[in-house]
């Protein structure tokens, strides 16, 4: 989550947490249910406009409600390719 995201800006806010203990994880939720968790040094933040996600293993996401699956993922954002009302 990144509260302070801007949804019109053109710009992906990447959120990036260390690998961390389960315990370590639940200890947490009260600082991510504020928002304050960017500040911590578990977790880094970035605003990009393109990433890419690679594994030796395969990636399981959603696409547009559908099932899809690869070992490397390309996201780039298209600045006003999608409309939102807010």
């Amino acid at each position: 989550m990144a509260p302070q995201a801007i949804p019109d800006d053109g710009l992906l806010d990447l959120v990036i947490a260390e690998a961390m203990s389960p315990l370590k994880r639940f200890k947490l939720l009260p600082v991510i249910e504020k928002g304050a968790h960017l500040g911590l040094k578990e977790i880094r933040h970035e605003t990009v406009t393109e990433v890419t996600v690679e594994s030796d293993k395969l990636i399981e996401f959603h696409l547009d409600g559908e099932y899809h699956a690869a070992e490397k993922l390309q996201i780039n954002i298209v600045a006003g390719g999608l409309r939102i009302k807010f």
